[in-house]
């Protein structure tokens, strides 16, 4: 996902709204962040807007950030217009599975989630 706002960074974002959420298990595993900053940067300047909401499931001492899973409660409290947006889902198979139930359940369309599945 990250190469899909890279890209949408280098087109020039025209008007799009996007909320990149992402998952990690500690604060250690983030990949990108420094490069996820420059690009909310350049989306703004775009006319685009990006959310980058890292979420942490076990944190570290010192994480100021958000902590949990993403569940239904969480992508409703952070994205209330979800079932109106087009969903881009990456993860390995069991996050992907757990996350299109919570994704039907908070009213996205089938047609409306795009899955890219990876294994570790």
């Amino acid at each position: 996902m990250l190469s899909t706002v890279r890209a949408l960074s280098q087109l020039g974002g025209g008007g799009v709204d996007v909320i990149f959420i992402c998952s990690w298990s500690s604060p250690e595993d983030i990949i990108a962040a420094e490069e996820l900053k420059t690009l909310s940067t350049k989306f703004t300047s775009g006319g685009s807007v990006l959310h980058v909401v890292p979420v942490i499931s076990r944190p570290s001492p010192g994480w100021s950030g958000r902590v949990g899973r993403v569940d239904q409660h969480f992508l409703l409290q952070n994205v209330p217009d979800i079932s109106q947006r087009l969903v881009l889902l990456c993860g390995p198979s069991s996050f992907m599975e757990a996350m299109e139930q919570v994704l039907q359940h908070v009213g996205v369309q089938d047609h409306h989630i795009l899955k890219e599945h990876f294994n570790f």
